[in-house]
């Protein structure tokens, strides 16, 4: 059996030929895409960090809690100018725009009250020599 898509006056149809027969039937409205593990999804982690990568997003996760499963801060990491960027999005595409905080770690309530979106990037320089 052999399938093929087609489109007519605007609605998809599917068609099929088995045998020698073909038939047709109205091919099923598109989906919305599955939510999938990406690295827009989760936190990426640059710089001073003990274990660089990827930090999956849960909500509410705090800026705080992403050092702690990143395995903290090297020694020469500048814990007071932590970059954050985020990229502003619209639906599921990116526009274009981001913004940049810098946060000071050196606090713990700081890095507790600081709140993660999916898709940042968290950047922590390393203290100049």
């Amino acid at each position: 059996m052999k399938n093929a898509r087609v489109v007519l006056l605007g609605l998809p149809l599917v068609v099929c030929v088995f045998a020698g027969a073909a038939c047709t039937k109205k091919a099923s409205a598109p989906r919305e895409p599955a939510a999938t593990s990406s690295p827009r999804a989760g936190i990426s982690c640059a710089g001073g960090f003990k274990i660089p990568g990827d930090v999956p997003f849960t909500p509410g996760i705090s800026l705080a809690d992403v050092l702690a499963k990143a395995g903290g801060l090297t020694e020469t990491a500048n814990r007071s100018k932590v970059k954050v960027a985020r990229q502003k999005s619209v639906g599921l595409k990116a526009d274009g725009e981001s913004k940049t905080f810098t946060v000071d770690c050196t606090s713990d309530a700081a890095a507790k009250a600081f709140h993660l979106e999916p898709g940042d990037v968290v950047y922590v320089p390393f203290e100049s020599p």
